[in-house]
């Protein structure tokens, strides 16, 4: 109820008001009503809410009490077919143990099994839904009950036949009825020889099997196949259900069980019975049958409504005696100076927009006043506020959306060198959340960053340095980082000021300078090792040349000089070729023709020449048979296989260098493998970078850019698949890259553009 309504029944009851306990009578009997109807609605909430948690308490206790029944029921019928299973392993070894039998399996053509069946069956003690089934070694159907001349053996008998196993049980579809097997295998006469065959004895699960789970269970029960389909019941009732359930109960997998809750599913069907679903499942995990067991619930049910009823009058009991009380407590509440309180409290709860009717001149009327000029000043304050925090808000919004649309890391530290903000750049150059941050000190902080970098003495002293002087600007510290992103930071740090000079905190900028740090790195690699790469052919070139143009040399003389100047110059054109196809992975235009081709004669023949060119390595080569076709350019394939045997053969003074390619899944992969000196393991994942090279100083031995495998890394990945080191140790490293299949969706048949590299895609 407003504060203004209840003034107002105040007001029109003073001019009713004939004497003191007059005046007061009409709005007390109002409040009370009141208060007792709130207090019967909270007794009421209260009661139904705990009514309705105890009412699905009590369901959910009969639900569970009828799922254990169920489930008791599937335990029971589980355990009764594996019993079952291995009876029928049992009798199965007993008649593998038969003398006649093991002669018979020995010479099959010889005997007449007609006249042994009489004899097997007595001896055996077999039921009348008892069925036998004897094979030989090789799963040759020898003798079977039904008359069958042939069939496969059932899968419980794969272990046996494959001397895996002596014994073996399961469900499973025999002839296309579902049955109990039981096997055991046949041994020859001599001890210690191998199984000759195999028995398998069956039962169907069919009326008879069924009738006998009741008993065990005490609930009838039907069998479906796997499609569904009704098969056979424990009892012949014209009423008997017929139907499997619902198609989406049916267990599709073999589902795992455990000692206190067999593998199967409970259905509520209705009111009055419940079905657990009991799958059984061949060796392979595939649905043999499902056998239904129908528990009834009628008397549970039953029971669980006396419950219920029961406790719904309880309910209604509790709500009459919480009535009775409400009344009686409303009479002692209700007091005519409540009418302010509840104005008091309109205005401590915030609530200033509702004016309080004034009243007569008395002393309650007199608080009226003073309440209402209290109500006018602390509103008109905390609307000024609420003002003031807005615009505040709102600029704060548009600082942080600038500091986190810049792409140097920013962060600030007060007046006394605690952490104030940071930009979302910050956070991710050194992966802090920074609201782990608040109110931490300059020294905590900086231990936390410390770790991160390269020089953690270094990061402390210029760090320290700007600590000790708040006057200080610095424009150009440098730091390498390690974690979590190896980088090159240049930081900015300055103070900041109030518009009156005064010093309010530091401001540090972090910025990512790596890229420029790479770029000029990469450029004086580019410089030194063109440079001297040229050099080397040029100087020969130069010096061959000159040689011939001073002197008259004889014709094989000549020729050798030609030779080498040949020579060279082809190794210049392989350093401009590689630089300019280096140039063009980089740009984006390299043009890759596609199309289907062997890999094997391409293999054979760059090794072939090889053998040609190179007498010192003894270089084989070894394609799959199944190898199938993949899509690609024949001349840069070429080219990547060169360049690997060509590494192979710089590090490795002699031995063998082998070739091999293979499918392995929808890829073919070709592997070099050479017997050198191996890549140290910190440098692996160095190998395919521009320029580098194991040995990096200009005076090594082997020479060359370190262009090679970097240019391959670039065609393989242009052709659709992975380069990488599959194996290096100090006897020698396996290179490794892998090609798309062809399938006939791959062939090319437009311009593509993969990734960074530009393909012209032409079919030939």
């Amino acid at each position: 109820m407003s504060v203004k309504s209840t003034a107002q029944n105040v007001i029109v009851s003073r001019s009713r008001r004939g004497a003191k306990r007059g005046r007061w009578r009409r709005p007390v009997t109002s409040l009370r009503v009141r208060i007792f109807l709130a207090m019967v609605a909270g007794a009421l909430m209260v009661l139904i809410a705990a009514g309705f948690a105890i009412m699905n308490r009590i369901s959910d206790d009969f639900d569970e009490r009828l799922a254990m029944q169920s489930y008791s029921a599937g335990r029971v019928a589980s355990q009764f077919y594996r019993q079952r299973e291995d009876q029928l392993a049992h009798t199965a070894l007993v008649v593998a143990g038969m003398q006649s039998v093991r002669s018979a399996v020995s010479a099959p053509s010889s005997v007449p099994w007609t006249q042994m069946s009489a004899d097997i069956r007595t001896g055996a003690q077999l039921g009348a839904n008892d069925q036998i089934f004897i094979y030989n070694q090789r799963g040759q159907l020898l003798y079977a009950d039904n008359g069958s001349a042939n069939g496969s053996p059932p899968l419980s008998l794969t272990p046996i036949l494959t001397m895996q196993a002596s014994t073996g049980e399961g469900a499973e579809s025999i002839h296309g009825q579902p049955a109990l097997v039981g096997g055991a295998a046949i041994n020859g006469a001599a001890p210690g020889n191998s199984p000759i065959g195999a028995v398998a004895v069956t039962e169907l699960i069919g009326a008879q099997l069924l009738a006998q789970t009741q008993q065990q269970i005490g609930y009838p029960c039907s069998v479906f196949d796997p499609a569904g389909r009704f098969l056979a019941a424990s009892q012949g009732d014209e009423t008997w259900p017929t139907a499997f359930p619902t198609l989406a109960t049916r267990p599709a997998t073999s589902p795992v069980g455990s000692a206190n809750q067999p593998a199967g599913q409970r259905v509520p069907m209705d009111k009055s019975a419940d079905v657990f679903l009991l799958p059984l499942f061949n060796p392979h995990g595939d649905l043999t049958a499902t056998v239904a067991l129908y528990v009834p619930t009628t008397a549970v049910r039953q029971l669980q409504d006396s419950v219920q009823s029961l406790f719904l009058a309880l309910i209604l009991a509790g709500l009459f005696v919480s009535a009775t009380v409400a009344w009686l407590s409303s009479r002692m509440l209700v007091r005519p100076i409540q009418q302010l309180a509840l104005a008091a409290d309109e205005i401590a709860g915030g609530h200033y927009d509702h004016p309080i009717p004034m009243r007569g001149a008395d002393e309650v009327g007199h608080l009226t006043e003073t309440f209402e000029r209290m109500r006018r000043r602390i509103g008109e304050t905390t609307r000024a506020l609420v003002e003031e925090k807005r615009r505040s808000e709102a600029e704060a919004i548009v600082v942080n959306a600038v500091l986190n649309a810049t792409n140097d890391g920013i962060i600030m530290l007060d007046a006394g060198g605690r952490f104030r903000v940071a930009n979302r750049r910050w956070e991710t150059m050194f992966g802090v959340d920074s609201s782990t941050l608040v109110g931490l000190s300059a020294e905590a902080l900086r231990d936390r960053l410390r770790s991160g970098m390269a020089d953690p003495d270094a990061f402390d002293r210029a760090s320290e340095a700007l600590l000790r002087d708040p006057e200080r600007t610095v424009y150009s510290d440098e730091f390498l980082q390690r974690w979590p992103e190896a980088r090159t930071l240049r930081r900015f740090s300055a103070p900041v000021r109030e518009q009156d000079g005064e010093i309010i905190g530091r401001v540090f900028v972090y910025v990512d300078i790596s890229k420029e740090r790479e770029a000029d790195e990469l450029k004086q690699a580019l410089l030194s090792t063109v440079s001297h790469e040229l050099r080397t052919p040029l100087t020969t070139i130069k010096g061959y040349a000159r040689t011939l143009l001073i002197e008259d040399w004889d014709e094989d003389t000549r020729r050798e000089f030609l030779r080498i100047i040949d020579e060279e110059a082809d190794n210049l054109s392989e350093l401009v070729d590689n630089l300019l196809d280096l140039s063009k992975l980089e740009a984006g235009v390299l043009q890759i023709h596609r199309q289907p081709l062997l890999l094997a004669p391409l293999l054979q023949g760059v090794v072939q020449r090889r053998r040609d060119t190179s007498r010192q390595h003894q270089y084989t080569v070894h394609c799959a048979a199944d190898l199938p076709l993949v899509l690609g350019d024949p001349r840069r394939l070429e080219q990547v296989v060169e360049n690997l045997i060509e590494n192979a053969r710089k590090y490795s003074a002699a031995g063998s260098i082998h070739v091999e390619a293979r499918r392995v899944g929808e890829q073919v992969e070709v592997t070099v493998s050479d017997q050198g000196q191996g890549i140290p393991p910190e440098l692996v994942e160095r190998v395919f970078e521009r320029f580098y090279r194991i040995d990096n100083s200009l005076s090594r031995g082997t020479g060359g850019t370190g262009l090679g495998l970097s240019i391959c890394r670039g065609l393989v990945e242009a052709h659709g698949g992975v380069i990488r080191i599959k194996e290096t140790s100090p006897q020698g490293t396996t290179i490794a890259f892998t090609l798309p299949v062809y399938t006939e969706s791959s062939a090319p048949d437009r311009e593509e553009t993969d990734g960074a590299t530009a393909l012209s895609v032409t079919t030939r």
